[in-house]
C-alpha cells in the first residue's frame, strides 16, 4: 500500500512539473482569444459561414456554418483529421492553407506565422474570406 502512495505522489509531482514547465514557456503577452469568446459561437459577426475546399477531392466544397468549426465539418464529411484539445492550444489539428484569408484564433502560431497564412488550427480558427482551401 505504501508503494502505491509513493507512485501516486511521484505521478502528481511529475504532472505538476510538466504543467509548470508548459506555463513558463507560454507567451503570456498574447491573450487567450478562445477563452474571451467562449460561448459566443453563432452570436458574433466574426462567426460567418464560409466554404471550405479540401484539396484532396476535385470539386468538393464543404459549407462551414457559424456554429461549427472547420474540424467538425471536415470530420463529418469523412475526412480523417487529428484533434485533441479543440481549444487551439495543442497544435494537433494544424493544417496547411492553400488559399483563403484565415482568422487565426489559436494560441499556438506566432504573429509571423499568422501573417504568413500558411497553416491554421482547424478546431478554432475561421476564414475571413468567402472560401478556404486546405491541403488535407
Amino acid at each position: 500500500m505504501v508503494r502505491y502512495r509513493f507512485d501516486l505522489l511521484l505521478l502528481v509531482l511529475l504532472v505538476g512539473t510538466l504543467v509548470l514547465a508548459w506555463s513558463i514557456g507560454r507567451d503570456v503577452s498574447q491573450p487567450n482569444y478562445e477563452s474571451l469568446v467562449e460561448g459566443q459561437m453563432g452570436h458574433s459577426p466574426a462567426y460567418q459561414a464560409f466554404d471550405a475546399n479540401p484539396n484532396f477531392a476535385d470539386g468538393l466544397t464543404l459549407r462551414v456554418p457559424p456554429d461549427q468549426s472547420v474540424f467538425d465539418v471536415v470530420s463529418q464529411a469523412g475526412v480523417s483529421v487529428l484533434g485533441s484539445c479543440f481549444e487551439g492550444v495543442c497544435g494537433t489539428c494544424e493544417q496547411a492553407v492553400l488559399d483563403g484569408a484565415v482568422d487565426h484564433r489559436d494560441s499556438i502560431l506566432s504573429d509571423e506565422e499568422r501573417e504568413a497564412n500558411e497553416y491554421m488550427m482547424i478546431c478554432v480558427s475561421r476564414c475571413r474570406s468567402a472560401r478556404l482551401t486546405l491541403d488535407l
